[in-house]
């Protein structure tokens, strides 16, 4: 599938439940990982990079703070939660979902007192709720 195929107003209005139309669309937006760069409020500086979705909900990513530190981190955003948002607004599309799941993951850097702490992050409603208003959604 090719990039442009997806981002066609047709290819949007066809929402698929199928797990691998889903991946499909994430490998589109996504092609290339690359490591990017980002300074937390907690004073440490991580670079990080989205490694795959294995389940509709669940980001990979990795994240380093140094040589010697290579973390793997799992952000999971419950259905429950985004259900209950898609019913007060609107359903989200998956690159909505990834970009929650990124803000979510730099949220809980920010807040981590050393880089080992952050391995799962599974934001609640609320938090779900402040991002989507961050988002503009």
């Amino acid at each position: 599938m090719d990039r442009l195929a997806t981002q066609s107003p047709a290819f949007h209005k066809r929402r698929s439940s199928n797990k691998a139309d889903y991946n499909k669309l994430v490998q589109a937006w996504f092609p290339q990982p690359r490591w990017k760069r980002y300074a937390a409020q907690s004073g440490w500086i991580y670079e990080y990079i989205f490694e795959g979705l294995p389940a509709e909900g669940e980001y990979h990513f990795r994240a380093t703070s140094g040589p010697a530190n290579n973390i793997a981190i799992t952000v999971l955003l419950d259905a429950a939660c985004l259900a209950q948002w898609g019913v007060a607004n609107r359903p989200l599309t998956p690159v909505e979902s990834y970009g929650i799941a990124k803000l979510a993951l730099l949220r809980a850097l920010d807040e981590a007192a050393s880089p080992a702490t952050v391995t799962h992050v599974r934001p609640t409603f609320q938090v779900i709720a402040e991002i989507c208003a961050e988002l503009d959604l």
